[in-house]
Formats: structure tokens, C-alpha cells, sequence
């Protein structure tokens, strides 16, 4: 009888360990992808300082690269960010609890964007480790 006992513990407690991880997998998620629209529309206002904000403090491109970087995909892609950036449907989502790549949870994501008027997709990678949280890399795919 004991044994049944802590058999269906062990086996509950497995059950709402795993629930609390996939519910902190869905709220990280969400804050990731705030986090990229908050990015989006810092860069959509000109407002580069308050995109520099969003980036992980190991991104690539870092916040020295970021200005240059934007002007090189405005360049290569014909777009203007600064003409706006809308985040439309998520096409891909991936995320993982712990990736040791990147020693922590990381959030990746692509949309279907438009960016001044002119339509493409948009990745993210978001990463929280012990070295902070942010946008760790991004950029367009035609």
C-alpha cells in the first residue's frame, strides 16, 4: 500500500512540475514577442537608444553595431524601418526552457512583416540567461 502511495506522489509531482515549466515556457513567450514589438516600434520612431535597450548584452549585432547594422538591411532589403515595422502573424515559434548554446531560456520566432509597406519576414532569437535578457539576434528574410 505505501508503495502505491508514493508511487502516485512521484507521479503528481512529475505531472504539475511539468505544468509549471510549459506555463513559464508560454508567459516567456509572450514577453518575448512584446519585447520584439517594443523593438519594432523603437526603431520605427527613429528612436535607436530605446532599440540598443532591447538587445541581449551578448546580441549580435551589440548596441555599438545597432545603428549600422539597421543601415545595412535597410540597403540590402530596399526598406526604410523608420517608415514602420508591423509584426503581423507569427509563421514559426520555438522555444526552449534551458539551451546550453545559450546557457539559459531562449525564444525564437519569425513573422510575416511588413516594413513601410512593403511585405517580408522578420526573425527574432531572445534569449534570458545570468548575462540578461533581450533580443540576442534578429533580421529579415525575403
Amino acid at each position: 500500500m505505501k508503495r502505491i502511495v508514493v508511487i502516485i506522489l512521484v507521479i503528481c509531482t512529475l505531472l504539475f512540475s511539468g505544468c509549471t515549466v510549459l506555463q513559464a515556457m508560454k508567459e516567456g513567450t509572450k514577453e518575448a514577442m512584446t519585447l520584439s514589438n517594443e523593438f519594432c516600434s523603437a526603431l520605427s520612431e527613429g528612436d535607436i537608444d530605446a532599440a540598443k535597450e532591447c538587445l541581449h548584452t551578448e546580441s549580435t549585432p551589440n548596441k555599438s553595431e545597432l545603428a549600422q547594422y539597421i543601415s545595412s538591411l535597410e540597403q540590402n532589403y530596399n526598406i526604410d524601418f523608420s517608415t514602420g515595422i508591423v509584426l503581423k502573424k507569427a509563421t514559426s515559434t520555438e522555444s526552449a526552457y534551458y539551451d546550453s548554446r545559450y546557457d539559459g531560456s531562449v525564444y525564437s520566432f519569425t513573422y510575416n512583416a511588413i516594413i513601410g509597406g512593403k511585405s517580408t519576414y522578420m526573425f527574432f532569437t531572445i534569449v534570458k540567461n545570468d548575462n540578461g535578457y533581450g533580443i540576442y539576434n534578429f533580421g529579415i528574410e525575403q
